[in-house]
């Protein structure tokens, strides 16, 4: 069970989804767009925002659980596995397994961070530059 999640996740990285936040922290660079604007790229609607820090400008992205969860559903059938059949339980803990491997992956490839919140949305997050913070005073 775990080699399929692990499977999973990986697959996962190939959504468009997260070409979709690599290519437009790509375009928030390269436009220096400033905090507050909205960049739509593949469907998607990003918001420009600070990082924790305030050293950087990353590009985010709020969904909704469901969302990924349906996503889930999707890799688990390619790889043979219907997790709507499940008992509730197990397919809860499968699909908290999934959401910590993607989680780790997608630091570990893509350098995206995700989080839970707000409330039961997911929220994802990658840096798009670091301000030169010399030029303030």
């Amino acid at each position: 069970m775990n080699d399929l999640i692990c499977r999973a996740a990986l697959q996962a990285l190939d959504d468009d989804l997260f070409k979709s936040l690599g290519f437009a922290a790509l375009r928030a660079r390269a436009r220096h767009l400033g905090i507050g604007e909205t960049l739509n790229l593949g469907g998607f609607d990003f918001l420009i925002a600070e990082d924790e820090e305030g050293e950087g400008v990353v590009v985010v992205i709020v969904l909704s659980r469901q969302y990924v969860e349906n996503m889930v559903l999707g890799l688990a059938k390619e790889f043979g596995l219907s997790l709507e059949y499940m008992e509730i339980s197990e397919r809860v803990e499968w699909l908290r397994l999934f959401l910590d491997e993607l989680e780790r992956d997608l630091r570990k490839w893509q350098q995206i961070k995700m989080r839970v919140g707000p409330g039961e949305d997911l929220t994802f997050e990658k840096v798009a530059y670091k301000r030169d913070l010399s030029k303030r005073a």
